[in-house]
């Protein structure tokens, strides 16, 4: 390996400690990076024609200047040189500096001990199970009570939408009612006090705007490089369209899928996807191969959590919901119930 080459020829003839060969060694990247750089900006130039669409060059312009930048990232390693960031690890998380992300839902971090960096999560479920709720419940517990950055990408809302949910999750009123603007003084004091906990206290971004794949990559990967984000979630993954031509939906799935557990891989935050169950689970309790398209989810994915309600529970306004952890790749899968309290869109834990 070029990079392994290069340490040792650093780790000869400078005497220095480790610190500065790394800088060395990070130069010497540079270079290299702010080499292939100038090519990729000289042949899109030349590629130009008066015919060109202006997003299709920015598109292509974006696609090869990631591709670029994981370049850095992709390095073997020997184990030797390995078990050192093993380590630095591990002692980052002795020291706390580095730990998993509590979603403040007891039942789900007592499972999974809460989400980890570089970790992809699947929550699935049919319509009406609240998949777009319990993701807002576990965006604004991140966003409010651990100081996280939190970024929440929406295909089938509107950013006005998902506030009122917000809204009504922080302040315990119907979002109908918080709609309807007709608040008693009860219900009006518990809104304006909602409203500063969020103005105060969320570190909570939506963005209903996104569309394409390449687009949500490049714009995460640039938010993460000015340190404004820890956890991405995206609702859903049917909605994403890709900018790649006469792809079946199985392959379209499989990009994304494939494209965002190696987005959390590089950066290193957990991305939590939201994902539909095919018709056949409607009335039973669903699998992994309910996934629509399922393959390349249930490889990808790091953690999967399946939601459903129990036939009897179905015409209740505050259901039972059961939390299948389906998949675990580092821990135990397991189930466990919630009521889903639709009017104050939230979802509460069942005393034992």
């Amino acid at each position: 390996n070029e990079y392994e080459t290069v340490y040792k020829i650093l780790t000869i003839y400078i005497p220095a400690n480790q610190k500065t060969m790394k800088y060395f060694i990070y130069s010497l990247k540079d270079i290299y990076l702010k080499n292939n750089l100038r090519g990729i900006l000289t042949d899109s130039l030349n590629s130009i024609t008066p015919n060109s669409s202006i997003n299709d060059i920015i598109t292509s312009l974006n696609i090869k200047v990631n591709k670029l930048d994981t370049l850095d990232e992709k390095i073997d390693l020997k184990a030797n040189m390995a078990l050192t960031g093993l380590f630095d690890e591990i002692e980052e998380i002795k020291s706390g500096k580095k730990s998993k992300i509590r979603t403040c839902i007891r039942e789900y971090d007592a499972l999974t001990g809460g989400l980890k960096g570089s970790e992809m999560t699947i929550i699935a479920g049919r319509p009406g199970t609240g998949k777009t709720t319990f993701a807002l419940n576990i965006a604004c517990n991140i966003a409010k009570n651990k100081g996280k950055k939190v970024y929440f990408i929406c295909l089938e809302m509107s950013t006005n939408q998902l506030m009122s949910k917000v809204l009504s999750y922080e302040s315990g009123i119907n979002s109908q009612v918080i709609y309807s603007g007709n608040w008693n003084n009860l219900e009006f004091n518990n809104i304006n006090n909602a409203i500063n906990i969020i103005n105060d206290n969320y570190e909570l971004t939506f963005n209903t705007q996104l569309r394409y794949l390449e687009d949500m990559l490049y714009k995460i990967k640039k938010l993460k490089s000015k340190d404004m984000v820890d956890v991405v979630i995206v609702d859903y993954i049917s909605l994403i369209s890709t900018k790649t031509h006469n792809q079946t939906v199985r392959d379209k799935v499989s990009q994304i899928s494939r494209e965002f557990k190696l987005l959390s891989l590089e950066l290193d935050i957990p991305v939590i996807l939201l994902s539909q169950l095919n018709r056949e689970a409607q009335n039973r309790e669903p699998s992994i191969a309910d996934l629509r398209e399922s393959g390349s989810c249930e490889q990808d994915a790091d953690n999967i959590l399946l939601l459903y309600i129990n036939e009897d529970e179905k015409n209740n306004n505050s259901p039972k919901i059961v939390c299948n952890l389906a998949k675990q790749r580092s821990g135990m899968t397991g189930k466990f119930e919630l009521i889903f309290n639709k009017s104050k869109n939230r979802f509460i834990g069942i005393e034992k």
